[in-house]
């Protein structure tokens, strides 16, 4: 390829009366005669243009759908696949393929990655904060001094939710950056639909008490 461009800026420094020798210009910088005239004439392009030019999206679009995703993983809120093509869809008017979408993450996989995710409901997301968690903690710990509350009597309650018809672990594309340091592996929704509710609680004296179960109604 070097060849060739070598060729090309030779040419492109003869006058405009000069004839083009391809033959003499291709022997001097040992590169193919033909490929040199249709490079020249523009019947053939170097790959990187080639490639350019088949693709779906501009390079530009395809760096803007790449920080648009990185932003969404930051907000707890991973693309899947097909929100992928959405995207494409709304920034570039076309209509892109499941292949598409791979190769897009094959070529941006320094920074992206296709990895397994479990639902998170919005408000648990919004009360995910380093600083809220510490506060409470200290506040806690303040409490239990102040009235020497025991082991036996510190209890930690939680539940678990079954919703029918709500899918669970889900295939979203991450910003590896983000994945890594395991801040969004989760992804958002509304929990907008009953739950039936699953009562756990047990005390630091490892008492616990027997589950109850909370049907919706």
């Amino acid at each position: 390829m070097p060849r060739i461009n070598d060729a090309l800026q030779r040419i492109d420094t003869l006058g405009s009366s000069e004839k083009i020798s391809y033959c003499k210009i291709a022997k001097d910088a040992r590169c193919d005669r033909s490929t040199l005239s249709r490079r020249h004439r523009g019947v053939q392009v170097d790959v990187t243009t080639k490639n350019v030019r088949q693709r779906k999206v501009t390079p530009q679009q395809e760096d803007d759908l790449v920080q648009y995703t990185i932003g969404l993983t930051e907000r707890h809120f991973p693309p899947t696949r097909e929100m992928i093509k959405n995207f494409v869809r709304g920034l570039a008017h076309v209509e892109v393929s499941e292949t598409w979408v791979t190769h897009f993450l094959q070529r941006h996989r320094d920074v992206l990655s296709n990895r397994w995710t479990s639902p998170m409901a919005a408000d648990r997301h919004a009360a995910d904060s380093w600083g809220k968690c510490k506060a409470y903690f200290d506040l806690l710990t303040h409490q239990i001094n102040k009235y020497s509350v025991e082991p036996r009597h510190t209890y930690n309650m939680d539940e678990k939710g079954f919703m029918a018809g709500v899918i669970g672990k889900q295939k979203r594309v991450f910003s590896k950056a983000s994945f890594k340091r395991k801040h969004a592996r989760q992804s958002s929704h509304d929990g907008n639909r009953e739950w039936i509710t699953l009562i756990a609680c047990v005390c630091v004296a490892m008492v616990q008490l027997f589950p109850k179960p909370y049907l919706p109604g």
